[in-house]
């Protein structure tokens, strides 16, 4: 080879060398670790703010606690409940919906109730399924479902291939009763809602307008609280903003969002996303950690190092101004972390 080709071929190496550092500094942000004040709240999982910000309700051993903003105040139990997941649906009421497996004659049944509770105590069931054999029982109600203007409701048998799911309200929010079943609500359509089609739609919540922002799949997928933008795992669990026509606003890097279909990981103001990442030995998580980032990834900051632990699902305060957030196996415990 000539001496012009071999100082092509080196300078050839040298330029793919720095992409390959441009694309990975694209992808790891620059990480500030930075210390906030983190309350223990107590034993449990799963916490999420009332609308008006004041309280944290949470899983616990009897049903759902429930305790002021601070975390310092008393901690109220509601139950007897064995929630599979719950909503606030106003400052003081909660609606939970619960699964309950049997069996009969030697085949596993399953029933479903949703109930309501307030914070004095009362709980009333307002929907009660018939133990069910079939799989994947056609009579089992969705996950609640907060639409943007507050309404929560869920759908009725959104796994029979018979009949279209039917959204039902439990609570209405501040648009007309018309209006609401238009609003757009996200959602993985490879799972049950619209049957046959593959990629990420913005679907009206009474089914009668769908749009698809992308052929692609990705997990987890979240619309932000503005409705402008969204955000999802890739498969390789990078987390991917994109604007509500499928566009590619930024690659945040490694992350998991998971929320449980809640908008919980963006803040409020739709400029900023928590999430956790996770150390893992190819079967188990050893650790995770709890991050902040701007949509466009500038700005990551660790907010936990608690190399022991495994921290979950942060959710940020109406306010923005606080995290919660809860550590599994063994402990089990619920943290409020002060961001301002």
């Amino acid at each position: 080879m000539s001496k012009w080709g071999i100082i092509i071929l080196a300078v050839l190496a040298l330029l793919t060398t720095l992409s390959y550092i441009v694309i990975s500094g694209q992808q790891t942000a620059e990480v500030t670790k930075t210390e906030f004040e983190t309350i223990l709240i107590g034993n449990g999982s799963s916490p999420k703010w009332s609308p008006d910000g004041t309280r944290l309700a949470f899983l616990c051993a009897g049903g759902i606690c429930v305790t002021d903003s601070s975390g310092k105040g008393e901690i109220i139990e509601i139950g007897p409940l064995s929630p599979k997941n719950y909503e606030w649906l106003s400052d003081s009421e909660l609606v939970v919906r619960e699964l309950e497996y049997g069996r009969i004659e030697g085949r596993q049944t399953l029933s479903a109730r949703i109930k309501k509770a307030n914070l004095d105590g009362g709980i009333e069931t307002i929907r009660e399924t018939h133990p069910s054999f079939e799989d994947p029982f056609p009579d089992k109600f969705s996950q609640f479902i907060v639409l943007k203007d507050g309404t929560v409701g869920y759908y009725e048998h959104p796994y029979d291939v018979k009949r279209d799911p039917v959204f039902k309200v439990i609570r209405e929010g501040m648009q007309k009763p018309s209006e609401t079943g238009k609003q757009m609500i996200l959602e993985l359509m490879s799972i049950q809602l619209v049957k046959g089609e593959k990629g990420v739609w913005l679907v009206s919540a009474d089914r009668s307008g769908k749009k698809k922002i992308t052929d692609r799949e990705y997990r987890f997928v979240q619309l932000a609280p503005d409705g402008l933008k969204f955000m999802g795992n890739d498969s390789r669990n990078n987390i991917i903003v994109f604007d509500t026509t499928g566009k590619e606003m930024a690659n945040l890097g490694r992350g998991i969002i998971l929320s449980k279909g809640r908008m919980g990981n963006w803040s409020p103001d739709s400029k900023k996303i928590a999430y956790f990442d996770t150390e893992e030995d190819g079967h188990y998580i050893l650790a995770s950690e709890i991050y902040l980032i701007n949509v466009d990834g500038s700005g990551k900051i660790q907010i936990t190092d608690t190399p022991d632990e495994i921290e979950f699902d942060p959710v940020w305060s109406p306010d923005g101004s606080k995290i919660a957030y809860w550590t599994g196996d063994p402990k089990w415990e619920v943290f409020i972390m002060r961001l301002k």
